[in-house]
């Protein structure tokens, strides 16, 4: 067995309207075994319920959500909230999409008309039992967002700018994939968002010795940072899984990082 490190940085690279991005550095270390290992792991697998994997997928699906938000959204796109209105409201999901897809064609044929790209997107729809359907959207922040607001005629429209924290859009993107006692769906635009990162690898971090001993006396937020020079901790977690038997270690990392072009929202130009 050996200890699998896999590190990935995450920030928004293309459109960029800022003079400085917050780049979120995630650190992941976990055992990697051997065949005779991972036939018992596999057997211990086995034994895994069908909640258990059903909230682990759902886990990666919100986290990979967060971070394609982060690589293409920032403090000057938006979040976009509608409603209906009660004699708007669809009574399916799909009536609800065709709605939405009739609202960006909209947006994109205004678009074209005074010289912008197609709008880029990431929209969430909430179907709740009792029958009220949201649409919670981040959207790059081309137009205004009067402009933006009045292609809603369906019900309550409003658009904000984003706010970042420490995590930066991660507490937005939590409460627009809730989980609500309905269904939750969400689509993006095609061919203009960035994906995320694939992680680097590096197998020779730690040893498993080691990882024991942090599971037990774990390393302090000065230790960590000089792991990883330059960059301030958010989050940090280590565990010894019951099932599998090893240590795992999550680590989150924040640091801004200086835009070399900047593009000028009014004039469209890019400052070098």
């Amino acid at each position: 067995m050996f200890i699998r490190g896999k590190t990935k940085k995450i920030r928004k690279k293309k459109h960029v309207k800022t003079k400085e991005s917050l780049e979120i550095l995630k650190a992941s270390f976990y055992p990697v075994y051997d065949d005779v290992e991972k036939s018992k792991s596999r057997k211990q697998k086995n034994k895994q319920s069908k909640k258990e994997q059903k909230d682990w997928n759902e886990k990666n699906s919100k986290e990979y959500f967060f971070e394609k938000a982060h690589c293409n959204f920032d403090t000057t796109d938006y979040v976009w909230h509608t409603t209906f209105s009660d004699e708007h409201r669809p009574s399916t999901v799909e009536e609800a999409e065709r709605i939405f897809r009739n609202l960006m064609i909209s947006i994109n044929r205004y678009r074209r008309k005074i010289g912008l790209e197609r709008a880029r997107y990431m929209a969430v729809i909430e179907f709740g039992d009792s029958g009220k359907i949201h649409w919670h959207i981040l959207m790059d922040g081309d137009l205004h967002r009067d402009i933006l607001e009045t292609f809603w005629k369906k019900g309550t429209s409003n658009v904000d700018r984003l706010q970042q924290d420490e995590e930066g859009i991660r507490k937005l993107c939590k409460y627009m994939l809730k989980d609500p006692k309905g269904k939750k769906r969400y689509k993006c635009s095609r061919g203009n968002l960035e994906e995320p990162p694939a992680p680097t690898i590096n197998d020779n971090k730690f040893t498993k010795r080691e990882m024991i001993k942090m599971a037990t006396n774990p390393p302090t937020k000065e230790e960590i940072g000089r792991w990883y020079p330059g960059y301030t901790l958010t989050k940090f977690d280590i565990k010894v899984d019951d099932v599998y038997g090893g240590v795992y270690m999550n680590i989150e990392m924040r640091r801004y990082v200086k835009n070399e072009n900047i593009i000028y929202k009014d004039v469209g130009k890019v400052s070098k």
